[in-house]
């Protein structure tokens, strides 16, 4: 077996479910003195009798449930642990009834032979246990991971008018103004350019050229002319990219880069 295998094993036996299910049970039986261990054995041997037996029980199914599903990958924990109950009420069924009359303890013997009728016994705990844990994983609530915050609204739109104040596409220098293009339309901001770049916080893009930036979703394709690169965004424009910022050409278009 795989360290894999044993991780997992270790890591399915010690989870709560399982536990609980142990102690449970142990309690239950020893308390109610199932198979006449009531008449046999004082409180505390009785428990410690069914904490035993209970737990390598247990041991043994969850280690076969583990193994149906390394040897068929994919397996749902449901249907592997619906295996692992028949086979292991299949060997339990033959181990526990010479160790319960050996101990005077009175292994279920009503119709069928001792040993058929406790691998019975074996397999509905084990299948109502797996079919309980299933249904109780299904009907657990679901707590959706909070939703992600929407990246903050570029104080770049504040000074431009209601009306074209949408998402940013491009910037560019025009003598001592800033022409902004948004999908509504453009318009031009007395400022100069690094403080424009400054409030475009939350916006996508990079700088192509001392002159302009553009938003990773404005760009559709590379283009070249003599040698230049050129960026044609879904407006319709035309943008250059100089050589100090030929990096966002990669950045920009990863894909569509001649």
């Amino acid at each position: 077996m795989s360290k894999r295998f044993w991780k997992a094993y270790i890591e399915a036996l010690v989870s709560p479910a399982p536990i609980l299910f142990w102690i449970v049970l142990a309690v239950l039986f020893a308390v109610s003195g199932a198979f006449g261990s009531g008449a046999q054995l004082a409180p505390l041997p009785r428990l410690a009798f069914w904490l035993a037996v209970i737990g390598a029980s247990l041991g043994l199914g969850v280690f076969l449930r583990v193994a149906v599903q390394a040897l068929r990958p994919g397996t749902g924990y449901l249907p592997a642990s619906l295996v692992a109950s028949g086979i292991g009420g299949g060997i339990l069924g033959q181990i526990l009834p010479p160790l319960l009359i050996r101990l005077d303890l009175k292994p279920p013997s009503t119709v069928l032979t001792e040993r058929a009728e406790t691998t019975l016994v074996i397999i509905f705990l084990g299948s109502s246990f797996a079919i309980l844990r299933y249904l109780l994983r299904l009907e657990a609530p679901r707590i959706d991971p909070p939703a992600a915050a929407p990246p903050p609204r570029p104080r770049l739109l504040n000074r431009l008018p209601g009306e074209i104040a949408g998402e940013i596409l491009h910037l560019s220098v025009r003598n001592h103004y800033v022409e902004v293009a948004t999908e509504a339309g453009t318009g031009r901001l007395l400022m100069r350019f690094t403080d424009a770049l400054a409030e475009l916080e939350g916006a996508d893009g990079l700088r192509v050229h001392r002159s302009h930036w553009v938003a990773r979703q404005a760009v559709e394709s590379v283009e070249r002319c003599n040698g230049r690169a050129y960026l044609r965004l879904r407006n319709g424009r035309l943008v250059p990219v100089s050589r100090p910022y030929r990096d966002a050409l990669d950045a920009l278009t990863p894909a569509r880069r001649p």
